[in-house]
Order: structure tokens, then C-alpha cells, then sequence
């Protein structure tokens, strides 16, 4: 063989860098915009247009949660009791995977008779009065489109109760509002009648106390 001519190895040797680059970018968070940059190049078209059209958007990562606005009333409801907060800044903690409000995370709290079994809605209530529970103002803001990246990911497979606001029907039977992650693969809400049993997954949005 000529000594001109290169072996596997340095073949191998020569493209493995580029290789290695290349295959980071293409399955890098932003593949699918380098991907059709290299076609284009392939194509002897300019790639740049795809790369400076797909820059990725500013998010911010605190935004304004009114606690002390009216809350939202569904049809056939009326508000019985509403702690009413203030406004404050939510984040999501990404090393801990939690919701903060002003810096304060939040919590999913059980009563100890959660904890054991199940305890009646009523009973659960009374030990409400002096917990740090929030109301339904951040239920609402969390289910927008634009702030669910703000639900931390273990909230999936709860039923998460916003114990701050209590609603009552026509029927004068009192009710929870709570969030969770349906069946259908997204983030929605619905009530619960107070006259119900409470177990340990179905906790309370509290400010860590």
C-alpha cells in the first residue's frame, strides 16, 4: 500500500473529532435546527437563516402571581371563604424541582390521619385555620398554558388542594378545588365535596412553614 494512501485507523482517527461534534449538536437540545442547517449546507444553501431564525426565546424565570385578586367562580358555585394573599413572585427551584412564592417553597402537607388512613373533609378544614395554605388564585395561574412549566414534576400523581379558597354549590354542599394531572396527559382541575374522605393523595398546597 502506498504511504499516501491513509489506513483505517487514521481515517478513523481523522473524522472521530468532527464526528463526535457533529453528533452533539444534532442531538443537543436544538438538533432539529442544526439537522436542517446541514441539509441546507448540503443542498449548497445557506444554513444561516435556519440557525438565527431559531434562536431560542428569553424565559423568564420569576413571574407575578396575584394572591390578593377575587378569585375565579365557576358556574353554579359561590365563594364561602377566601384568604386573601398578596402578589408575589413565583420560581421554580430546577435543583429541587419546586414551586417558590417570594422565595418560600411550596410544600404538599398531610395531616397525620392522612398520613395513617383517610380523615373527613370537615375534620381536615378545622385543622386548616392556622396553616399557610394557599388559595385558588395560584390554582388558576398555574393551569395558564404559558406558567405550567412553573408545576413542579412530582405534582404528577396528586391531587394537589388549594385549601385557601372554599366554594360551596347550589346544593349548599361545600368544596375544594384541586389540581391534576389527568388522564389525557394534561393539567387540569375539578372540586371535591368536603363531605368526602381525604387519604395521602390528596395534599395541600402550603407555604413551607
Amino acid at each position: 500500500m502506498s504511504k499516501d494512501v491513509l489506513s483505517n485507523k487514521e481515517l478513523r482517527d481523522f473524522f472521530a473529532g468532527p464526528h463526535q461534534a457533529f453528533m452533539a449538536r444534532i442531538l443537543g437540545e436544538r438538533g432539529r435546527v442544526e439537522l436542517a442547517a446541514f441539509n441546507k449546507y448540503l443542498r449548497h444553501e445557506s444554513p444561516s437563516s435556519e440557525l438565527v431564525s431559531a434562536k431560542p426565546k428569553t424565559v423568564r424565570r420569576t413571574k407575578i402571581v396575584d394572591l390578593s385578586a377575587s378569585p375565579y367562580v365557576p358556574d353554579g358555585y359561590r365563594v364561602t371563604h377566601h384568604r386573601v394573599g398578596k402578589k408575589v413572585k413565583a420560581r421554580i427551584s430546577p435543583l429541587a424541582d419546586e414551586l417558590c412564592l417570594d422565595g418560600e417553597p411550596i410544600k404538599l402537607w398531610l395531616s397525620d390521619s392522612q398520613q395513617e388512613g383517610t380523615v373527613h373533609g370537615y375534620d381536615l378544614l378545622a385543622e386548616m385555620g392556622d396553616k399557610p395554605v394557599l388559595n385558588a388564585n395560584l390554582l388558576d395561574w398555574l393551569l395558564r398554558t404559558e406558567n405550567q412549566r412553573f408545576i413542579p414534576e412530582p405534582w404528577k400523581g396528586q391531587f394537589v388542594f388549594f385549601w385557601g379558597t372554599v366554594y360551596e354549590n347550589q346544593e349548599d354542599f361545600r368544596n375544594i378545588r384541586y389540581l391534576y394531572w389527568n388522564l389525557a396527559g394534561y393539567w387540569d382541575w375539578t372540586v371535591y365535596w368536603l363531605g368526602s374522605k381525604w387519604d395521602k393523595k390528596k395534599p395541600s398546597a402550603q407555604v413551607a412553614a
